[in-house]
C-alpha cells in the first residue's frame, strides 16, 4: 500500500534515513487463478448445463491466450468442455463460459482446470470442484395465450414432440373459454397454489390479463417468487406487455411498463424488419442459436419485433439477444431479456416471429431457442421441488472478521405449519474432528406471518482461516442432512501481489536520504548509519562549595545544635 504521508514525514524531520535492500526480480510474476465457478445445483439429463468460470491475473498480461480451461469430470478425468481463455485486454479478471450435456442422471463431481500457457507462479489455485444433481424426468410446462398466432401453432407442436416436455397448452377467449392442447389435460385454470405446483415453466403468449382473476395471478407470481418456477412472456401486438401494467404480474416484466392497468404502454413497433443477434451472455449460458445467418438469407429476417428503449429495462435484467435492424442506420435495441425474480426467473420474448427460422434449417434453429430457454426456467423449480428446506451459507468465499449469513428456507409446508421458533445449526472445520468452531440459532425472518415463518438466519462471523461446514442439527425438524461449505481465508492473502516492489523502496530511500545497497554493499552499511554520538563545547566552569557563605551559615548551625545536645544529655 505504499508509505504513509505522515511515517514519511516523521522520519524527513527526525532526519532517519531509511537504507533499502531490494530483493527478487523487479518485474512482477504472472499468476492466474480460478478465482469463482458456478453452475445449477440440479439440471436436467441432456440439458446443456452451463459452467461459468470467474479467471483473475495478477502481474504482466500474457500476449494472446494465457491459456486453456478444460471441464473434467473428476472420477474418470474426461474432458467434458474445454476453450482457450481470451486475452485480458488490460483487465484483471474475466468470465467465461463451459457448457456439458450429461447424459445419465446422478450426482457427479465435476473439476475446472485452467492449464496456463507460460510459467504460472502458483498451480495451487487453478482448479476447483463442483457437485451437480442430475434428474431424469421431463420439464412441466402449461402454456396460455389469446389466439391462434403462427408462433403458438409451432411452439405447441414442439413442445408436443419432445420427449423431455409435458406440456399443457390452452388457448383462451372471451368468458375464459379456452381450446386446450398437450399431452397432459388440465381440467381448468389453475386457481390455488396446488394447482400451480406441478408446473415447472408457465409461458404466457398475447392475451389479456382479465382473463385470470386477480387472486391467480398473485398465486402465479407466488409460484414464481417462492416455489422457483419460471415464466416466460411472448410479445404481441394485442396486449403483451402493455395490458399487464398495474397487475399482480407487473413487477415479473424485465421492463418498466407506464399508466394503469389496461393502457397501451408497451414498447413501440421497429418499423423495418431485424435480425437477432445474441450476446455474450446468452453463449456462455448456452440459449440462442449461433451462428445465424445475416438478412440477405431472407429467412432470418423477423418483421414484426417491439424496440424496447435501454433505458426502459430493470437495472436487474439480462439482455440475452439484440433486435439488430437488417438496413442498419438505428442502434440495436434488446430483444429477449431474463431476470431473476425472488427464488424463480423470467424471460421476456419482445417477438412472436421465431416460426420463421423453419424455413431455412427446418425445426432445428425453433428447437435450439426454446428448449434451452425452457430447461434454464425450469431448473430452479427442479432445485426446489421434493427439497424440504434449502441452506445458504453466503458468501461462500469469505475472509476472516467479515459477517457471513446463514439461511434456512422452508419448503415443506408441514415444517411451515410447525412453525418452529429458531433452527438449530453447527460449524465445524475440516481437519478439527468432531470439534464444533460455532454453535448457532437462527431466528425467524422479518414480516413473516401466515401460517408459520418460513425464513430463518443469523450471522456468523469467523475468526481464522479454513474450510468450515455448516449444518442444521435441528432433531425436532429432522433437517440433518442440510450442509454446506464455506471457504474462510486471511485478508492480506501473500499470494495477491508476491513480487518485490522495488520502485516503492527506492522511492522511500531517496525521500529520506538513504542509499540503495546491493547485497555486496552489506558489509560497508555500518559505514553509511548516521553517527548519534552527542558532543557538547565550551570551557570548564568550577564552582568551590566551601567559598559561599551558604556553607558556612549550614555548618555553624550545626555544630550549635550538637553542642547543645551534648549539654542536655550531660556529655560534655
Amino acid at each position: 500500500g505504499g508509505v504513509p504521508r505522515r511515517l514519511l514525514r516523521r522520519l524527513q524531520s527526525e532526519q532517519i534515513p531509511v537504507h533499502v535492500l531490494p530483493l527478487g526480480s523487479p518485474e512482477p510474476l504472472l499468476d492466474l487463478a480460478v478465482r469463482r465457478v458456478e453452475a445449477p445445483e440440479v439440471a436436467f439429463v441432456d440439458d446443456t448445463v452451463p459452467v461459468t468460470v470467474e479467471i483473475a491475473r495478477t502481474g504482466p498480461e500474457p500476449e494472446g491466450s494465457p491459456g486453456v480451461l478444460r471441464l473434467l469430470d473428476t472420477a474418470t478425468g474426461r474432458v467434458l468442455d474445454e476453450l482457450a481463455v481470451p486475452p485480458f485486454d488490460g483487465r484483471e479478471s474475466q468470465t467465461v463460459g463451459l457448457k456439458t450435456s450429461p447424459p445419465e442422471a446422478g450426482e457427479p463431481r465435476w473439476t475446472v482446470v485452467l492449464e496456463p500457457a507460460t510459467p504460472d507462479l502458483t498451480t495451487e489455485n487453478n482448479r476447483a470442484e463442483l457437485d451437480v444433481r442430475l434428474v431424469d424426468r421431463p420439464v412441466r410446462v402449461v402454456y396460455f395465450d389469446g389466439y391462434p398466432r403462427w408462433e403458438r401453432r409451432y411452439l405447441t407442436s414442439l413442445l408436443l414432440r419432445e420427449g423431455s416436455v409435458e406440456s399443457s397448452s390452452l388457448l383462451l377467449a372471451a368468458q375464459r373459454r379456452y381450446i386446450q392442447e398437450g399431452d397432459v389435460d388440465l381440467q381448468a385454470l389453475p386457481s390455488s397454489p396446488e394447482e400451480w405446483a406441478p408446473f415447472d415453466v408457465v409461458i404466457l403468449g398475447d392475451l389479456r390479463p382479465d382473463l385470470f382473476g386477480r387472486e391467480q395471478l398473485e398465486q402465479l407470481r407466488e409460484h414464481v417468487a417462492v416455489r422457483g418456477a419460471g415464466l416466460i412472456w411472448i410479445a404481441g401486438p394485442g396486449a403483451t406487455p402493455g395490458a399487464w401494467a398495474g397487475t399482480p404480474l407487473a413487477d415479473l416484466l424485465p421492463i418498466t411498463l407506464s399508466g394503469g392497468s389496461g393502457g397501451a404502454a408497451g414498447p413501440s413497433r421497429w418499423p423495418a424488419p431485424v435480425v437477432l443477434q445474441r450476446t455474450p451472455l446468452a453463449e456462455r449460458l448456452g440459449l440462442i442459436p449461433e451462428n445465424l445467418p445475416g438478412p440477405e438469407a431472407g429467412w432470418t429476417l423477423l418483421r414484426w419485433a417491439q424496440r424496447i428503449d435501454p433505458d426502459r429495462v430493470k437495472p436487474a435484467a439480462e439482455v440475452y439477444a439484440l433486435a439488430v435492424p437488417a438496413e442498419g442506420g438505428m442502434e440495436p435495441t434488446p430483444l429477449v431479456l431474463g431476470m431473476r425474480y425472488g427464488a424463480g426467473r423470467v424471460a421476456y420474448i419482445a417477438t412472436d416471429e421465431i416460426w420463421r427460422w423453419r424455413y431455412g434449417r427446418g425445426e432445428t434453429l425453433n428447437e435450439q431457442f426454446w428448449l434451452p430457454l425452457v430447461r434454464l426456467l425450469g431448473r430452479e423449480s427442479l432445485a426446489r421441488s421434493e427439497r424440504p428446506a434449502i441452506l445458504r451459507v453466503l458468501p461462500e468465499r469469505a475472509l476472516v472478521e467479515q459477517p457471513v449469513q446463514v439461511t434456512v428456507e422452508l419448503l415443506d409446508q408441514a415444517l411451515i405449519e410447525a412453525g418452529p421458533r429458531s433452527v438449530a445449526a453447527v460449524i465445524e472445520q475440516a481437519g478439527a474432528g468432531e470439534s464444533v468452531a460455532a454453535r448457532l440459532e437462527l431466528g425467524p425472518g422479518d414480516g413473516e406471518g401466515g401460517s408459520g415463518p418460513r425464513n430463518f438466519g443469523a450471522t456468523w462471523i469467523p475468526t481464522e482461516p479454513g474450510t468450515f461446514t455448516v449444518r442444521v442439527e435441528d432433531p425436532n425438524l429432522g433437517l440433518s442432512g442440510l450442509a454446506e461449505e464455506v471457504r474462510v481465508a486471511l485478508p492480506d492473502d501473500e499470494l495477491a501481489h508476491p513480487e518485490s516492489d522495488h520502485a516503492t523502496l527506492i522511492d522511500l530511500a531517496a525521500e529520506t536520504g538513504g542509499r540503495v545497497l546491493s547485497p555486496g554493499d552489506l558489509t560497508n552499511l555500518p559505514e553509511a548509519l548516521p553517527n548519534r554520538e552527542l558532543v557538547i563545547a565550551g570551557p570548564v566552569e568550577t564552582e568551590r562549595l566551601w567559598d559561599t557563605p551558604l556553607t558556612l551559615v549550614v555548618l555553624l548551625v550545626l555544630l550549635t545544635f550538637e553542642w547543645i545536645g551534648r549539654k542536655l544529655i550531660r556529655l560534655a
